[in-house]
Parts: structure tokens; C-alpha cells; sequence
């Protein structure tokens, strides 16, 4: 009985007094550094340095409202952001970050996929705004 009692208030102290292990996701500040080093790529227009933040064996774009791209390897991923490059879109000097919200599918610890909804301006080389844009 005595070997019983102690067991149980042993439990009930564990329970009572026992520290509780924080398992929310807390990979905020890690996922917007990843998210503005991309921006930063973005602004050399490095395609090859760009391509390394996408699985570029299997990824879905969507640009604006148009039907959304599919890549299925590196060469279609260098086609469609060589294009961008060599386009209007691609005059710009830098991106300012005006917004940008992280939010884990799951929020555990453990998330290791996020949705990043940013919204960024584009500069000239007087840091005037050309346009705005929003990412997700």
C-alpha cells in the first residue's frame, strides 16, 4: 500500500510541478531569412543560385492570373526564369520587403513546410517604387 501511495503522488507531483515542453513551431525568424536570401538571388537575377530554392524536379508556378507552369527539370525552370530576365519584369534594382506573413501547415514543432505570403515592391536605382507585388 505504501509502495502504491508513493508511486502515485510521485505521478502527481510529475503532473503538478513537471516542465512542459514547448511544440509549437518557433522556425519563424529561419524561414523569413530563407524567404529574403531568395529575394536577394532574385534582385542579382541569378537563375542558377534561384533554382536552388525550388524542387525544380517537380514544382507548380503560378504567375498573376494565368494558368499555372509545371517543372519537371532544370532546363524548364532556367527556360521560364531566363525569360522572366530578359523581360520588362526583370527591370528592377532591388525588392523591398513591405509584408510578409509565415504560417506552418501544422503548428508543430517538428513543420518543416510553411506558407509565405509576402507582398514587396520593386526599386530603380533611386529607391523609387516601379511596382508592387504580392507571393505566395
Amino acid at each position: 500500500m505504501n509502495k502504491n501511495f508513493l508511486y502515485i503522488c510521485t505521478i502527481f507531483l510529475n503532473i503538478i510541478f513537471g516542465e512542459v515542453q514547448d511544440t509549437t513551431f518557433n522556425k519563424y525568424d529561419e524561414v523569413n531569412g530563407v524567404f529574403e536570401s531568395y529575394i536577394a538571388v532574385v534582385d542579382e537575377k541569378n537563375i542558377t543560385k534561384m533554382s536552388k530554392y525550388f524542387q525544380t524536379d517537380w514544382c507548380t508556378l503560378h504567375f498573376g492570373s494565368g494558368i499555372p507552369t509545371v517543372i519537371t527539370n532544370e532546363e524548364e525552370f532556367n527556360i521560364v526564369f531566363n525569360n522572366w530576365k530578359n523581360s520588362s519584369k526583370a527591370n528592377f534594382a532591388k525588392t523591398r520587403l513591405d509584408k510578409i506573413e509565415i504560417a506552418p501547415v501544422w503548428d508543430h514543432i517538428d513543420t518543416k513546410l510553411c506558407t509565405v505570403d509576402a507582398t514587396y515592391s520593386r526599386l530603380n536605382e533611386k529607391g523609387e517604387v516601379l511596382g508592387t507585388g504580392r507571393a505566395l
